[in-house]
């Protein structure tokens, strides 16, 4: 299982959940199953393009991944993808 760890910022597209686990061998199926468990969450974290919006940070196992790419970057059993979005304001 790879878990999401997701922000304050999108629990309340997930039902509360501050994290959800999804069956997957790679990044691309992760948000696969993401978008299968929460849909309305890849809105606010993709653009239009298909590409990770400017505020958002992902880390899977603590590494910063900065694009999606082809979603074929592996992932292990008992990964870790952290979502953190920016917080703007004054």
């Amino acid at each position: 299982m790879i878990t999401f760890n997701l922000p304050t910022q999108l629990l309340a597209l997930c039902g509360g959940q501050k994290s959800i686990q999804v069956e997957a061998t790679t990044l691309g199926e992760a948000f696969r199953g993401l978008d299968e468990a929460a849909p309305m969450i890849r809105s606010q974290l993709f653009d239009a393009g298909g590409e990770l919006r400017q505020f958002i940070g992902l880390f899977l196992d603590n590494q910063h991944v900065l694009t999606l790419g082809d979603g074929a970057q592996s992932v292990q059993a008992g990964s870790r993808i952290d979502i953190v979005m920016a917080v703007a304001g004054g």
